[in-house]
């Protein structure tokens, strides 16, 4: 029977700037529920907050006021160790590269979360490496170093090395941000079938939260919509509820004319 706990909830919340004053509020009063098995699209203009919104859904970071639950649990009552175990439970793929070492071999950026978390050594990762860089169509490429390859391929390798501890929820971070329309097709070709559960990959369907500056390419997979805006969160609701919206706020992330741009 499938687990009825959320997977992610955010009570009274407000998200603060990580990269900012850690009293800076850049997303106010958020009350927000992701359920297992939940495909989630969240918009917002460039600079919105979309970022910080995730790093504090992930448990990165605490939120300014309110409450963060993560699977059940509020993090801030937890000891270290059970905190760490909660927090692996949600994988975050950053944005523009996914925060990659770039002195690092492919191998060694995504053995590195078992290396460090699990004690494993680096040899014993390969096999797994191998096959979570094949289900990302990525075979053969674990030699090769960040840097010589095209930043299309970035974040790819980034969501390869989320899904090596194999995490319960997975939080990425404006995917098609930057890239080109063929890199664009794969991820929209592939997270639909993640969710829903890669045969070769995990017997089970993975919780999707997906940022985004463009509604339009999502308006058929995503299931539940919501947006960010002028510090303000509300949610949309599905597809046909985001296909009537008259929010011009809704509307500029939905304009056919909006130029996608880097956060």
């Amino acid at each position: 029977m499938r687990d009825a706990t959320p997977a992610i909830q955010l009570i009274d919340a407000d998200v603060t700037g990580a990269e900012l004053r850690a009293s800076t509020i850049v997303v106010q009063d958020v009350n927000w529920t992701v359920n297992q098995g939940d495909y989630w699209v969240v918009g917002g203009l460039p600079g919105s907050g979309k970022t910080d919104l995730l790093v504090t859904a992930a448990g990165l970071q605490k939120p300014g006021k309110g409450t963060h639950l993560l699977f059940g649990e509020d993090l801030s009552h937890l000891e270290e160790g059970a905190q760490l175990k909660q927090r692996l439970r949600a994988g975050l793929v950053f944005q523009n590269g996914g925060r990659l070492f770039h002195q690092l071999s492919i191998l060694e950026n995504l053995a590195l979360p078992m290396c460090y978390h699990e004690n494993i050594p680096l040899e014993d990762a390969r096999e797994r490496v191998a096959t979570i860089l094949k289900l990302v169509e990525l075979g053969g490429y674990e030699r090769r170093r960040p840097g010589i390859l095209t930043r299309n391929l970035h974040q790819r390798i980034a969501l390869a090395r989320a899904l090596m501890l194999t995490p319960d929820v997975l939080l990425i971070d404006n995917p098609l941000g930057g890239i080109d329309p063929r890199q664009a097709y794969w991820w929209l070709d592939f997270l639909p079938r993640l969710a829903a559960g890669v045969p070769e990959f995990l017997h089970r369907r993975i919780t999707l939260v997906v940022t985004t500056d463009d509604f339009r390419p999502w308006r058929e997979q995503g299931q539940q919509f919501a947006l960010v805006h002028e510090k303000k969160w509300s949610i949309i609701g599905g597809r046909a509820e985001l296909e009537a919206a008259v929010d011009p706020a809704v509307r500029d992330v939905l304009a056919p004319d909006f130029q996608r741009q880097e956060t």
